[in-house]
């Protein structure tokens, strides 16, 4: 009698267990012994004193119903499985020593996907370079690359934004990236497909092609006279029609300013007979006035800071540094008149087609005589960027 009453004892604490056995774990892990990698799905629960072995019940979905596809019986909390490709959910049953059964515990849903490794043949471009202005857009190609393989694009220290991905063809992925996140580096293509296979493939660079962007001009540049001897000289409506060229050589790497440096020739040409084209088309056969034309030549170096705006569309550039002008032909002089002069400048520049651009700003000279004077030069330039 008492020892059916331990028994009774017994067989109740085993159902009691039995009907919280509940919280189980789902987990796996890939064996790479094989030249093919297996995935192992890790099923456990939590293990019951009174319990002598578990059944281990799996059912497989078919259609909207589950079917039983597997049992196991175990005297572990843990098992090691390998599933076809499904969506599955299973049960565990414990038994006691006297070989009956409790109750089934909850049921769990798993679901077990096709892994496959992922590899990249090729990628294109293989670099970035950020002093160029193209479509920021990395084409991979290769073996399973699926749009549920998560990819990323990164460095020792953290990963490139990837706007968005697209997958034009099967194992195809373009990746778009905004120009203004990208950093320079040396970066590695990460590839994860679900169920943990991966692959890397370094080398890809954002960069620059080259250290400095230089700049090309021919710009129209009048001089008007602000104060000082070239009123004197002349008037204060007077202004000498000219011309420039310039080099300019600008840093291509990115910052709040870029840096950099530009050299430019300058020559003007003045007669007081005109004061627009008319006057100097008649001023060519006016004798009288032929022999008081002037002549001025400038030579300027300066220094740049450019401020570059909308992924290098449009830039502001402000300008300041030294030059000599040489001054002949005036009636006041008998030989050429040489000044230093000291220069600031403002302009805009705005990309129009391709390497081609527009800049139009002014310039303020001073020049240093025994009586200063100062102009101001409008510029309407035609820039050719490489």
């Amino acid at each position: 009698m008492v020892r059916n009453k331990q028994r009774l004892l017994f067989v109740v604490l085993f159902v009691l267990a039995a009907a919280v056995l509940c919280a189980m774990e789902l987990d796996y892990y890939i064996d790479f012994s094989d030249e093919e990698p297996r995935f192992f799905q890790q099923l456990e629960w939590e293990n019951d004193i009174y319990a002598m072995h578990y059944e281990v019940i799996i059912e497989v979905q078919d259609d909207n119903n589950f079917i039983e596809f597997r049992k196991w019986i175990t005297t572990d909390y843990i098992i090691n499985i390998n599933l076809p490709p499904g969506i599955y959910r299973y049960g565990v049953i414990p038994y006691d020593f006297l070989g009956h059964a409790g109750e089934i515990s909850e049921w769990t849903n798993f679901e077990v996907i096709r892994a496959l490794n992922p590899r990249i043949e090729t990628f294109f471009p293989q670099a970035f370079f950020l002093d160029m202005r193209t479509p920021r857009v990395l084409t991979l190609t290769g073996e399973n690359l699926f749009d549920k393989s998560e990819i990323t694009i990164r460095d020792s220290f953290k990963p490139l934004t990837i706007e968005r991905m697209e997958f034009p063809a099967e194992n195809r992925v373009n990746l778009y990236f905004d120009d203004e996140l990208l950093l320079p580096g040396l970066y590695s293509i990460h590839v994860i497909n679900p169920g943990g296979l991966e692959v890397t493939v370094p080398g890809f660079q954002v960069t620059y092609r080259k250290a400095m962007d230089i700049f090309l001009k021919a710009a129209y540049t009048p001089v008007i006279p602000v104060y000082g001897e070239l009123i004197e000289l002349f008037d204060n409506k007077s202004y000498l029609p000219g011309f420039t060229l310039t080099f300019e050589a600008i840093s291509s790497k990115r910052g709040s300013f870029n840096g950099g440096l530009e050299v430019a020739y300058s020559a003007y040409l003045h007669s007081p007979v005109y004061s627009g084209l008319i006057h100097l088309m008649s001023s060519i056969f006016d004798d009288e006035y032929n022999d008081n034309w002037v002549a001025f030549h400038n030579f300027d170096i300066n220094i740049s800071l450019q401020k570059r705006l909308f992924k290098r569309l449009m830039a502001f550039t402000f300008r300041f540094g030294t030059g000599f002008s040489i001054l002949n032909n005036h009636k006041d002089y008998s030989a050429e008149y040489f000044s230093i002069h000291l220069n600031l400048a403002f302009t805009y520049i705005i990309r129009i087609y391709d390497s081609f651009n527009l800049e139009t700003g002014a310039d303020f000279v001073h020049h240093i005589t025994y009586n200063p004077f100062g102009v101001i030069k409008p510029r309407l330039a035609f820039v050719w960027q490489f």
